[in-house]
């Protein structure tokens, strides 16, 4: 379906929750499509309700009662943690795992990890020093 929609060379792409009913390995491979059509500078728009599909976004609106909520741009997510919770949502565990290391002094930027990628960023930045 996506390779129809690119052969179109659309400006924007509109993906209405592109994961529902796949396996977490297809869910991966389509995440890693949507990072590489973001680099290549198309415009994405997903609607989603897997809150953790927000950290694929640039910006996140949140929608109630067909009006926008809320909108908060990726590089404060992790400051928003309890206003999305305020909303219902639930918050994705990178998210949280940030915003904890962030109250602990370790502020590392938000980026499109996962959760081994987050690993390997807390390895790189801490190898030379040993356990506390």
């Amino acid at each position: 379906m996506i390779a129809e929609i690119l052969a179109k060379n659309p400006k924007y792409i509109v993906l209405d929750e592109p994961t529902t009913m796949i396996d977490s390995l297809g869910k991966e491979k389509i995440y890693q499509i949507i990072r590489d059509l973001k680099s290549q500078g198309y415009t994405i728009i997903c609607i989603t309700n897997l809150a953790d599909e927000i950290l694929l976004a640039d910006r996140t609106l949140l929608l109630n009662s067909g009006k926008i909520a809320l909108e908060i741009p990726k590089e404060e997510l992790c400051n928003q943690t309890e206003l999305l919770k305020s909303y219902g949502i639930k918050v994705p565990t990178i998210l949280e795992i940030l915003s904890e290391l962030r109250q602990a002094g370790i502020d590392l930027k938000l980026n499109d990890y996962t959760t081994t990628e987050l690993i390997s960023a807390l390895k790189g930045k801490y190898k030379n020093e040993g356990c506390h």
